[in-house]
């Protein structure tokens, strides 16, 4: 059996920079404010903090559960007696590419997404800006609303398996359909997507949005 507070320790120890909390309630972390505690949450603040913890917990055979900003999620009343790794405010920041393409890390909401966009004069991802959650959210169940699907603007996905190693995935490897992608039936977490939109006029992306 596996004893938390001495994992606790011992991540505390290898990263001594992330926030770590030891029976924290998931309630405080989804939008429908339910679910008991989690008997250890990280919250790391980037993509190689997060690398380091999913390597320290690869080699004691421990998988963590995944939290992003938490909207739909139904977390369990007794809790998690596990590791809760929270993205909500890790893989963060977005980045224009060329005239047309941007990276957006996971960890962005796609609101904040669809507003940024709006902002560089691109049109494409003006569905987005109704859409809860953040762009790992919306990218692993092909999120859509409005006429508008990721899979319809998401030209790669960086994903970061639970041993710390990076891959890219293309769209069509993401294998999109409705409310789904490749990504359900594997495991991985999603650290930014690339985004092929169009040159648009600003007063009527906003007008969509």
């Amino acid at each position: 059996m596996i004893n938390w507070k001495e994992l606790s320790n011992e991540i505390r120890q290898t990263l001594p920079g992330i926030r770590l909390l030891e029976e924290e309630p998931l309630a405080r972390h989804t939008s429908f404010r339910i679910g008991g505690p989690a008997a250890v949450f990280a919250q790391p603040s980037s993509a190689e903090e997060l690398a380091a913890l999913l390597r320290l917990l690869s080699e004691k055979n421990i998988r963590p559960r995944v939290l992003g900003a938490g909207t739909n999620v139904l977390a369990p009343d007794e809790g998690v007696r596990g590791l809760v790794v929270c993205l909500k405010d890790c893989l963060g920041g977005m980045e224009r590419l060329d005239e047309t393409h941007i990276r957006v890390m996971a960890g962005v909401t796609m609101a904040r997404a669809a507003v940024n966009a709006a902002n560089m004069g691109l049109t494409g991802m003006e569905f987005a800006h109704g859409i809860p959650g953040t762009v790992g959210g919306g990218v692993y169940m092909n999120a859509g609303a409005y006429g508008g699907e990721i899979c319809q603007i998401c030209e790669s996905v960086e994903v970061m398996d639970l041993d710390g190693n990076l891959s890219r995935l293309s769209n069509a490897e993401m294998a999109f359909s409705y409310r789904h992608s490749a990504l359900e039936n594997r495991t991985g977490i999603v650290v930014s997507a690339v985004f092929a939109l169009k040159r648009g006029n600003s007063e009527e992306i906003w007008a969509k949005m």
